[in-house]
């Protein structure tokens, strides 16, 4: 949010009022990690805002009815909840974890709890226009609202992809960069003894080996 702005669209307060990201430690912002937050807060109140602009100028216009509206974010940001904050540096849920809301005309409201996908907001809006139900030519993804369970999901950073199962995260680097975590960790992002990781890697041998030859699927000549 442009800090012209601030003021007027401060719901929390006291909010940091100068952010130098390239001047931050964790030291540093620790006491005043409140106030980032805060911050964070004000700038999605004012992109609310902007987007209900948006949605007001389609209703207006009679085109809310034969719109669909997707609204979300690209990933999820942490306060140091666990000893980080800003995103890209780990997998840990409040990284991961993002809103998505959906307007979809026709479609009565509903609240999904499941694990989801950004693969799959692409997968729901091809079904939409026509697109064949089986996915397996044009996505890894599947259509939000398709309940039947789902074996593994997959996040990832600039250079190693997250394979999230129904009792397990596992990172696996795609390059030299970022070695660290290559160890199973639980849902709520602790740690498993060594016995107990063994056992969850060999629990979902199968997940990890599939979600590895996804990642080239549909790159060019399958590299």
């Amino acid at each position: 949010m442009d800090d012209r702005y601030a003021g007027i669209f401060a719901l929390a307060r006291p909010y940091l009022e100068n952010v130098n990201y390239g001047a931050m430690s964790r030291a540093s912002l620790a006491p005043k990690i409140d106030q980032l937050l805060n911050r964070y807060t004000n700038a999605a109140h004012w992109l609310d805002q902007q987007m209900g602009r948006v949605y007001e100028a389609l209703e207006k216009q009679g085109l809310l009815d034969n719109t669909i509206i997707v609204v979300t974010g690209d990933h999820g940001e942490e306060f140091m909840e666990k000893g980080f904050w800003g995103h890209n540096s780990s997998f840990i849920e409040e990284q991961i974890h993002t809103p998505m809301v959906m307007w979809m005309p026709g479609m009565k409201p509903q609240k999904i709890d499941r694990v989801t996908s950004h693969m799959d907001i692409g997968t729901t809006l091809l079904q939409e226009l026509g697109a064949p139900a089986d996915t397996a030519s044009y996505s890894l993804g599947r259509n939000l609202f398709d309940e039947s369970p789902r074996p593994y999901v997959v996040s990832s950073d600039w250079h190693s992809i997250n394979i999230i199962t129904a009792d397990m995260k596992y990172r696996i680097p795609y390059n030299t960069r970022g070695i660290d975590q290559w160890e199973p960790i639980r849902l709520d992002d602790t740690a498993y003894s060594g016995p107990e990781a063994t056992a969850a890697l060999a629990r979902n041998q199968g997940n990890i080996l599939d979600a590895i030859r996804n990642s080239s699927k549909f790159s060019r000549k399958g590299k």
